[in-house]
């Protein structure tokens, strides 16, 4: 970068990114793409750009482990799920398919949370055609959660034993916890008392019923 403006409000960029002041950074990395532009530097401009980009994913992911968290304590399923809506819909403008499906998991979390089955369902058709462009195991086991939840009955049962089996046979220790956990909760129908470092939504906790 050949002017004053340009290479300092890049270089702040880069700092507040790296200082975890990410607002911050995307307004510099804006500043030194506007003055690269007017300046006729497309390169620098595209840095710039990609830049901004990332920043946007990394605001939208800490909001949306925020949301996480929430729903594991308890909060309202309804804001979670109205914001966790935003966040997917952000995604999606920003080409990141992965991390949209993972946004409307958790919508697909809180809706559960509140009975809301049939909007769960129609939420899962965004999560599959969001997933199509790329192959992610964990996001299948998701699905595969997801979709246990949203069935009823013996059938939901059958869903989480199937999972459990093929989390514990592939390793993935973490997705054979949570399902043993559910199936826990399904069979005493109480909530769990004891702590746990695999949080369950507040749906699997309580044992949902079919109402």
């Amino acid at each position: 970068m050949s002017v004053p403006q340009e290479r300092t409000a890049y270089n702040l960029a880069l700092a507040a990114s790296r200082d975890g002041k990410l607002e911050q950074a995307s307004g510099h990395f804006k500043e030194a793409g506007e003055a690269c532009q007017a300046d006729g530097q497309i390169d620098f401009v595209l840095r710039a750009a990609v830049g901004r980009a990332d920043i946007a994913g990394w605001i939208a992911l800490s909001e949306l482990e925020l949301l996480r968290n929430e729903l594991l304590s308890d909060q309202d399923p309804v804001r979670v799920q109205v914001a966790s809506e935003a966040v997917a819909r952000r995604f999606a403008a920003l080409g990141e398919a992965r991390d949209e499906s993972r946004a409307w998991l958790l919508v697909i979390d809180a809706q559960l949370s509140r009975k809301k089955r049939d909007d769960a369902r129609r939420t899962l058709d965004k999560v599959k055609t969001a997933s199509k462009s790329f192959s992610d195991r964990t996001l299948s086991f998701d699905l595969e959660w997801a979709e246990a939840w949203i069935s009823e009955g013996d059938e939901r049962t059958l869903r989480l034993r199937a999972l459990q089996h093929r989390a514990r046979e592939e390793g993935y220790v973490a997705h054979a916890i949570r399902a043993e956990q559910a199936l826990a909760a399904l069979s005493s129908k109480e909530r769990s008392q004891s702590e746990s470092a695999i949080p369950v939504p507040a749906y699997a906790r309580i044992g949902i019923t079919d109402s």
